[in-house]
């Protein structure tokens, strides 16, 4: 498989979680919380909570500050940028199945 690919599937495996897209706008919301909080908003344990935290910062999405609080890192900020189009797409999903997209401009679709 091509690097590329290889780490866009990474990527979209490391947010496919509910629970690690849930921490991802919890940090975007409100910066600098640490684990205990954000185990709470989660609603998971500790255990668990680090090591959702874990993955996203070896995503390089979030990093830890030296308090002990995390903030997203600009990749991170980007990528959850992108994901609000998904979002729409999603939404729109029956729309989009039952209309052309011929019309659209080609940059739209490429």
């Amino acid at each position: 498989m091509d690097e590329h690919l290889d780490e866009m599937v990474k990527l979209l495996f490391d947010i496919s979680s509910n629970d690690r897209l849930t921490l991802l706008f919890a940090i975007r919301r409100e910066e600098n919380l640490r684990l205990t909080k954000l185990a709470e908003k989660l609603k998971a344990t500790i255990q668990e909570t680090s090591r959702h935290l874990g993955r996203l910062t070896e995503a390089k999405l979030i990093e830890k500050n030296p308090d002990g609080s995390y903030t997203l890192t600009s990749y991170g900020r980007l990528v959850l940028l992108l994901l609000s189009s998904y979002d729409c797409l999603s939404k729109s999903r029956d729309y989009f199945l039952s209309h052309d997209i011929s019309f659209l401009p080609q940059e739209f679709i490429d």
